[in-house]
């Protein structure tokens, strides 16, 4: 997909209508997916108030937080994407390329291993080991990037250096937790089987945040994407400001860990997808990447139940079904870009 230079403001309105519609459909099929049976009539009559008892626990009570939270993590992830790809200039980076989520990944399987099962599974303990487990992670690899120079290259360089290591950590994590690993590869693999409305409470002023002050600085990261040379004629410190981008990411990246466990590629297409409707400028990519990532999540998660019932394994971990659909475009993407730049 080629990224458009940009649209008229009418066509970008259309563009952001329809993915606003493809936003609400997605919402509408993931209440009607699941094991209970309630259809798309029976959603309908619970959010009009008029469904019965049981309709309405299932549905507002187990459906609807899944929905929400795989929204607002699909919607963190798609602009965490957005910020990676321009502070690296790399258009095959993604979230997950800098450490943050194999971190909070680490720390999350050490408080499952140090605490209580009651203790180490609470909404606020995960979040809480997510958070320290991502941004150590992150000024690691901060720090090794200045030693090496400072450049998007050496960023690029110490995130694969520091997920590769904290890869290895989570595979001898997964050997220590063996009477826990079935909570333990919720986290490893992605899902939303323990969505609550907690966590949507907790999740959704960091998406707003993230998002309100990824669209502040959308004019600068415009400059930043130009190059450095561009960035400091337009009065922007590159370095501050791939900094800044890369720490909204990592705030972002945290938090849907600490709710989801790791998603990939998300953060990989959706920035891409956005780009090609609405062209480069980041004010309208920022937005259309939040609205698409939510979709692209939400529909992903209700293939994964819709699949497990198929094949009577209850249901797929999302991120395995989010790996089938980015793997194949991450090939595409590669070999577009490789040839572009003679690899």
């Amino acid at each position: 997909m080629t990224p458009r230079p940009g649209r008229s403001s009418k066509g970008f309105l259309t563009i952001l209508a329809f993915s606003l519609a493809l936003l609400v459909v997605s919402i509408m099929v993931s209440l009607s997916t699941g094991s209970a049976g309630y259809g798309l009539i029976d959603v309908a009559r619970v959010l009009l108030g008029q469904g019965s008892g049981p309709a309405r626990s299932i549905v507002l009570g187990i459906r609807l937080p899944r929905t929400l939270l795989s929204v607002l993590v699909g919607a963190a992830l798609g602009v965490s994407g957005v910020l990676v790809q321009t502070a690296t200039r790399n258009p095959l980076a993604e979230p997950y390329l800098l450490g943050i989520s194999s971190g909070a990944l680490v720390a999350t399987g050490f408080a499952i291993i140090a605490l209580p099962a009651g203790v180490a599974f609470s909404t606020w303990v995960t979040l809480m080991a997510s958070f320290a487990g991502g941004l150590a992670a992150f000024l690691v690899v901060m720090v090794l990037a200045r030693l090496a120079g400072g450049s998007h290259t050496s960023l690029i360089l110490a995130g694969i250096a520091v997920s590769s290591f904290l890869s290895g950590a989570t595979v001898l994590l997964s050997l220590l937790v063996q009477n826990k690993l079935g909570s333990f590869i919720i986290w490893l693999l992605g899902s939303f089987l323990t969505a609550s409305m907690e966590q949507v409470r907790i999740t959704l002023p960091v998406v707003v945040a993230v998002t309100a002050a990824s669209l502040a600085l959308a004019g600068r990261l415009d400059l930043l994407l130009m190059g450095d040379e561009v960035a400091v004629q337009g009065g922007v410190d590159p370095g501050k400001m791939r900094q800044t981008a890369v720490i909204l990411a990592a705030l972002a990246t945290a938090v849907s860990v600490g709710v989801a466990g790791v998603i990939g590629f998300v953060g990989l297409v959706v920035p891409h997808m956005a780009r090609f409707l609405a062209g480069i400028g980041h004010r309208r990519t920022l937005v259309l990447s939040a609205i698409l990532g939510g979709s692209l999540l939400c529909l992903a998660d209700a293939a994964s139940r819709a699949a497990g019932r198929i094949l009577l394994l209850g249901e797929l971990p999302v991120g395995a079904v989010t790996a089938l659909i980015g793997a194949p475009f991450f090939a595409a993407l590669l070999i577009r870009f490789g040839r572009r730049s003679q690899w």
